[in-house]
């Protein structure tokens, strides 16, 4: 869990790798088109692999275990 809105997902294979790879989309703000667009890195991409990777491990390492007995019933 972390405490902040997210403006993309994506999945990362391998990022340590010479053959890594980042599968990124959008996630849309109040629109009626899905999750564009959408993106793959590769670790030979350099700049931009490099960019979204080291916001992924930023996220990765400020996030907390979820809790969900810490959830208030109604």
């Amino acid at each position: 869990m972390i405490d902040y809105p997210l403006a993309r997902g994506g999945i990362i294979v391998d990022p340590d790798a010479p053959n890594g790879v980042l599968y990124i989309w959008n996630h849309s703000f109040k629109t009626s088109r899905e999750n564009i667009p959408k993106f793959v890195l590769r670790a030979a991409d350099g700049y931009w692999y490099d960019f979204f990777r080291e916001e992924a491990d930023a996220i990765w390492n400020h996030a907390v275990p979820w809790q969900s007995n810490k959830i208030k019933s109604s």
